[in-house]
């Protein structure tokens, strides 16, 4: 019997791929920078059927054990175009056809009103 070789690629070796939670992971690095670390974004993954992922994207305040759900990130291709869904003019969802525009929509997300009412409702909390 003819032994079977490895007929996967090597994923070490591969592109690294910049996927949508990147672009998520790093849009939420300049939040505690701005709060003076009380407050952090926090990326959570999940499946979305068909190879695709939902990002559920909170703000956590370690210090009181709090967890708001700010938006969601639906991909709906391969990832893109995704729908960005929050508070205030994103409450009906806003597509983004590729990295450019889903980082311009999460900067109009992150200096919405709603968004920061809330972040400075928290922050009221904690002082």
């Amino acid at each position: 019997m003819a032994e079977t070789k490895n007929l996967w690629p090597d994923f070490r070796a591969e592109p690294k791929l910049r996927t949508v939670r990147r672009v998520l992971l790093e849009a939420a690095e300049g939040l505690p920078e701005r709060t003076n670390k009380q407050i952090q974004l926090v990326v959570e993954s999940k499946p979305g059927g068909k190879g695709r992922f939902v990002h559920d994207c909170s703000l956590w305040v370690p210090r009181i054990g709090y967890k708001y759900p700010l938006f969601k990130v639906t991909e709906n291709g391969d990832p893109y175009p995704v729908t960005v869904v929050g508070d205030g003019p994103f409450e009906k969802g806003i597509a983004a056809g590729d990295e450019a525009a889903l980082v311009e929509n999460l900067r109009l997300l992150f200096h919405s009103d709603a968004t920061k009412r809330t972040i400075q409702q928290l922050l009221d909390i904690l002082s």
